[in-house]
């Protein structure tokens, strides 16, 4: 009787199947990770596509007014009202402020909070009330020479978004900190500005409404501080441990979340000027993609004055 005996697989054979499946992984590993990351970038516009959606359902409730940024109307609630929370009864779900490329936000009492630091609108100009506020728009200061080259020919630049406050609010001690100093000084208690309509925007399909960046109000409130004109690397909400990314630096006005280089938009230490995709909701609720050197497009006026046209509501650009 003859017996048989299984064949082993020899240690060379074992070898090379390790071999093979190790080059495989390394061949397929990054396809996976830049699927999903392509992924997150989809769940991303498909966000702020959403929260424009919201945005048009609020406004056909407030006579085609914009929401406003912020708004606190009392000294007692624990967080400035935001954009993200007045559309949120139209969009009833908070995953849509949640960035999928940005941090993990927490589950905890700061969650709120954290969860206005992913996206952000455009405030108005006149809505900032700091020191320096001697225009209704911005100004770009030498700080922006990676943005427009020519800081001593600087820039304007708008947005929608107004701000109110109740008029018992007269402390700076006032919950909200930063929103009640940016956007209601001591001198104006109450003060509210209205945002603009739909109607009011001339390049309505290629103005700013929503845009992803490291606060609800794209840290535009840091940009009338020193002389009147606009900061572009500010230190954002500092090492409060409340922050969504605490410790680290921001550039003002949208970030490159997508195909980045040089970073998304928050850094540790110093700014640098992020090359890569950055989406936004247009204020005719339109989602669009483009590289956030495009988003800063600049234009002039019939004076020669040089604008961003994505953030000049008012028109009238060459």
């Amino acid at each position: 009787m003859k017996h048989t005996r299984n064949r082993a697989f020899t240690l060379i054979e074992l070898l090379v199947v390790i071999a093979i499946i190790a080059i495989l992984a390394a061949i397929l590993f990054p396809v996976f990770a830049k699927a999903k990351e392509a992924a997150k970038g989809t769940a991303s516009l498909s966000n702020i596509k959403q929260a424009g959606v919201g945005t048009m359902i609020y406004m056909t409730d407030y006579d085609d007014i914009f929401p406003l940024m912020v708004h606190i109307s009392s000294a007692t609630q624990p967080w400035p009202t935001t954009f993200q929370e007045s559309i949120q009864p139209y969009i009833k779900n908070t995953d849509i402020s949640v960035d999928p490329l940005g941090p993990t936000a927490t589950t905890g009492p700061n969650a709120v909070f954290q969860r206005t630091q992913y996206y952000g609108v455009p405030p108005r100009g006149v809505a900032v009330n700091s020191g320096g506020n001697t225009n209704e728009y911005f100004v770009t200061g030498s700080s922006w020479g990676p943005i427009i080259g020519d800081v001593a020919n600087p820039v304007r630049f708008d947005g929608i978004a107004g701000v109110a406050f109740n008029p018992d609010i007269t402390s700076g001690s006032a919950t909200g900190l930063y929103a009640w100093f940016r956007y209601n000084a001591l001198n104006t208690p109450g003060r509210a500005i209205s945002s603009l309509s739909q109607t009011q925007i001339e390049n309505i399909s290629d103005q700013v409404m929503f845009a992803p960046g490291g606060n609800w109000d794209l840290w535009f409130g840091n940009g009338k501080v020193l002389g009147g004109t606009a900061t572009w690397c500010n230190s954002g909400y500092g090492s409060d441990p409340r922050a969504l990314r605490p410790g680290s630096v921001n550039i003002t006005g949208p970030h490159a979340r997508k195909n980045v280089q040089n970073g998304t938009g928050n850094y540790i230490g110093s700014c640098f000027y992020p090359n890569g995709i950055s989406m936004f909701t247009a204020a005719d609720t339109s989602a669009k993609a483009m590289n956030l050197r495009r988003v800063y497009e600049i234009r002039t006026d019939v004076n020669n004055v040089r604008h961003f046209y994505r953030f000049w509501p008012q028109g009238g650009l060459n």
